[in-house]
C-alpha cells in the first residue's frame, strides 16, 4: 500500500518506474498543507493553485535528477 511508504520511497518509485500512482500519493499527501501555506502567504487562492501545480509538475519532470535522490 502506497500510503505506508515514506516520501523518499514514493519518489524513488517515481524515478525507478515512472510510477504515477506513487506520485499521486506524494501529491495528495502534500497538496493540502502546501496549499494552506501558499494561500496564507499570497492571499490569492488562484495564484496558490498555479504555484503548486507548477511545483508538482517540476518535481515530476525532474524526478531523475540528483536533487531528488
Amino acid at each position: 500500500m502506497l500510503s505506508s511508504l515514506s516520501d523518499t520511497e514514493l519518489l524513488a518509485r517515481c524515478r525507478q518506474s515512472d510510477d504515477t500512482l506513487a506520485f499521486r500519493e506524494f501529491y495528495d499527501r502534500h497538496w493540502p498543507s502546501l496549499y494552506q501555506i501558499a494561500v496564507c502567504k499570497l492571499h490569492r487562492s488562484e495564484i496558490a493553485e498555479e504555484l503548486l501545480q507548477d511545483l508538482f509538475i517540476r518535481i515530476w519532470e525532474r524526478r531523475y535528477e540528483a536533487i531528488l535522490n
